[in-house]
């Protein structure tokens, strides 16, 4: 029997003019939002950049808290929304009331929305006004836990991972955004899934990842549903269509190995590869050996590998090859070569020359005596 969801988890889809506004509503305040926070969920963040900011920020904050909100949906009433975002634009721009421009332009369309819901308490699923003021209402929360504990944050939707400096902070932060839940939205922390500690001492859950220590992995609980993922497509395919099959399950390797490949998750991927060929080889063997389907059979077929997502993320870096030294010779400044027959023809030349003077002081001392014997001095 299919499952019936509660009736606060009601879906309802937004007429053409609620869709329009919406899409105002992102307009104006994702730029703010930008210059504010440089990891929320509505900036939109690639999957690699949550791993990567709590890389860089642990060491500087070594202690989390990791928050969310039970069943925001379901029990937020939709007047508080509509009155927090009008409080979240005046703290984007500091400002100490919020701007009448805001108001004439949204306040009487934002209460239209309002009114047009079947009830009063939780706001619908598959609507494009809750995706917007559902987060946008906790920006005000955000902003105050910022400004006045000098912390980090990650936002996804109403989880949020708190980067703190001193452990104290776990203990005052976690009261301030309880009591300002209950104040602002009437809706209160899901103790469950609250928990606070040190990165390098304990493990916690954000997004689908689980950080410990310095790794991030897969979380198990993100782990365990894509098998069964995969194990609900071994059964819901037809026996005669190899072809879909196989794109149905490459389908489901692409998406989950591209989210995961930047982290820690070689063991868990190879895992998760040998659990999809087993599976593979009882679907396709239908009766023949599975031994029939070797990993490289099944490369053939088109099987996808999560590995393959990770190596690609990850390409190994070759040492750099270690020039030889040139012999002596191949400097570029050669010593000179000695010219041993230069050397003989100027000592010769030299000894000539030497001779010739000699030769010319003999002659003055005889040209000297012959004056002196005529009685002529100088």
């Amino acid at each position: 029997m299919k499952q019936i969801k509660p009736v606060p988890y009601y879906t309802q889809c937004d007429t053409f003019e609620f869709k329009a506004l919406a899409g105002e509503l992102r307009t104006v305040f994702l730029p703010l939002i930008a210059r504010r926070f440089d990891m929320h969920h509505l900036n939109g963040f690639p999957h690699q950049a949550i791993i990567r900011y709590v890389a860089q920020w642990k060491k500087d904050f070594p202690y989390y808290l990791r928050a969310d909100i039970a069943k925001y949906y379901p029990s937020v009433p939709a007047a508080k929304l509509v009155a927090q975002t009008q409080i979240a634009y005046r703290d984007l721009l500091s400002l100490p009331h919020v701007p009448k421009k805001f108001k004439d332009r949204f306040f009487l369309r934002m209460a239209a929305w309002m009114r047009s819901l079947p009830m009063e308490q939780g706001i619908p699923l598959g609507s494009a006004m809750s995706a917007i003021l559902a987060p946008l209402a906790l920006l005000p929360l955000w902003l105050a836990v910022k400004r006045k504990y000098k912390v980090k944050l990650l936002v996804f939707m109403d989880d949020v991972l708190i980067l703190c400096k001193e452990r104290y902070m776990l203990h005052e932060i976690w009261p301030f955004i309880s009591k300002r839940l209950s104040a602002d939205l009437g809706v209160s922390l899901n103790l469950d899934k609250t928990k606070g500690g040190r990165f390098a001492g304990s493990r916690v859950e954000f997004c689908g990842w689980s950080f410990a220590g310095g790794y991030a992995r897969v979380a198990e609980q993100k782990f365990n549903e894509f098998k069964q993922r995969i194990a609900a497509i071994i059964k819901n395919t037809k026996k005669d269509d190899t072809r879909s099959f196989i794109k149905r399950i490459n389908n489901k390797i692409d998406g989950f190995g591209n989210y995961y490949k930047y982290g820690s998750v070689q063991r868990q991927f190879h895992e998760l590869d040998c659990f999809i060929r087993i599976q593979a080889r009882g679907w396709l063997s239908r009766g023949v050996s599975a031994k029939a389907y070797a990993n490289e059979e099944l490369e053939k077929l088109g099987l996808h590998s999560l590995l393959n997502c990770y190596h690609k993320a990850h390409p190994k870096k070759t040492p750099a090859k270690k020039q030889p030294v040139p012999p002596t010779e191949y400097y570029e400044h050669k010593p000179p070569k000695i010219d041993f027959g230069t050397i003989n023809a100027i000592a010769k030349h030299s000894e000539t020359v030497t001779k010739q003077l000699s030769q010319v002081i003999a002659l003055q001392r005889k040209l000297l005596n012959a004056l002196s014997n005529l009685g002529l001095t100088f």
